[in-house]
């Protein structure tokens, strides 16, 4: 069942999956998102998606995800917790954090200047993969991805939300590509490259 409420210009769509949204539960969801709206001009929508699971695990049983697209950048935040309330509160933590982040972004000048130069210098010429540069071999898959800068936090979250072994990105925070990965003891490491 989809919930939309019209709060402050924002959309706000609210869906239960294993589960049906009570009213005082919607309505708890969209007071929460209002309070978003005044961190971002651009915000229109934000979907939220409630999930009621019965697991033995007592810290599993409710999960909220968030998403929105504002200043050119989707947005999604995940969080799981035994109460609801309490996943409530913590994935609009987490995209507030998200926003202001955004937000100090779109203010920098500095930062459309990074993303220029790296576009130009990197993503203009794109890599063709060819037989005779893999040694006759074929490549088993290629990916193109645009890279937007992400300070560490938000790569890792992409990381454990897509589920790969790593991640490349580019840093905000050092201007470089970054490389991060999941260690075989469940732990991550990142990979700064030095130029001499």
């Amino acid at each position: 069942m989809t919930v939309t409420e019209d709060v402050q210009g924002i959309t706000v769509r609210v869906k239960g999956r294993n589960m049906k949204v009570p009213s005082a539960l919607k309505h708890q969801v969209t007071r929460k998102m209002r309070k978003l709206s005044k961190y971002l001009d651009r915000l229109d929508e934000i979907q939220v998606e409630l999930t009621g699971e019965n697991t033995r695990e007592s810290d599993q049983k409710n999960h909220v995800e968030a998403a929105t697209h504002a200043g050119g950048r989707s947005m999604r935040v995940s969080a799981t917790h035994a109460d609801m309330q309490a996943a409530i509160d913590s994935a609009v933590d987490k995209l507030y954090r998200q926003l202001v982040r955004q937000k100090e972004r779109m203010k920098s000048n500095h930062h459309g200047k990074l993303a220029d130069r790296f576009a130009e210098n990197a993503l203009s010429e794109a890599v063709e993969w060819t037989a005779a540069d893999m040694n006759g071999e074929e490549p088993i898959a290629v990916e193109r991805l645009e890279m937007k800068p992400q300070f560490e936090d938000e790569a890792l979250e992409e990381l454990r939300r897509l589920g790969y072994s790593f991640y490349v990105f580019l840093n905000a925070r050092t201007e470089q590509v970054n490389i991060l990965y999941r260690k075989g003891n469940g732990h991550y490491g990142l990979i700064e490259p030095s130029f001499s």
